[in-house]
C-alpha cells in the first residue's frame, strides 16, 4: 500500500477531489482532515446557500402536492 498526502487551499476544491477519488476503483481508503474545524463554514454565493438549503429539506417533500406539473404551471400563469 502507498499513502499520498495532499494539501489543498480551498474546501470546495478538496471536496471535489475527494468525490473524484472515491470514483476510482483502486482507491482503498480516503481520510480527510481539516485545520478549519473551529470555523463555521457558511456557503459563499447564492449557489452555495441554495445548495445548503436544499440539502436540509427531507427528500422530495417540497412539491409532493403537485401531481401534474404542466397543469400546475398553467394555473400559475392564469393567476397573473
Amino acid at each position: 500500500m502507498t499513502t499520498i498526502t495532499i494539501h489543498i487551499d480551498k474546501k470546495e476544491n478538496a471536496e471535489l477531489l475527494e468525490k473524484m477519488l472515491r470514483e476510482l476503483s483502486f482507491i482503498e481508503e480516503i481520510e480527510v482532515s481539516s485545520n478549519d474545524d473551529a470555523k463555521v463554514n457558511e456557503p459563499r454565493g447564492s449557489y452555495g446557500r441554495l445548495k445548503k438549503s436544499l440539502e436540509q429539506i427531507e427528500g422530495n417533500s417540497i412539491f409532493n402536492e403537485i401531481s401534474d406539473p404542466s397543469d400546475w404551471q398553467r394555473n400559475l400563469r392564469n393567476e397573473w
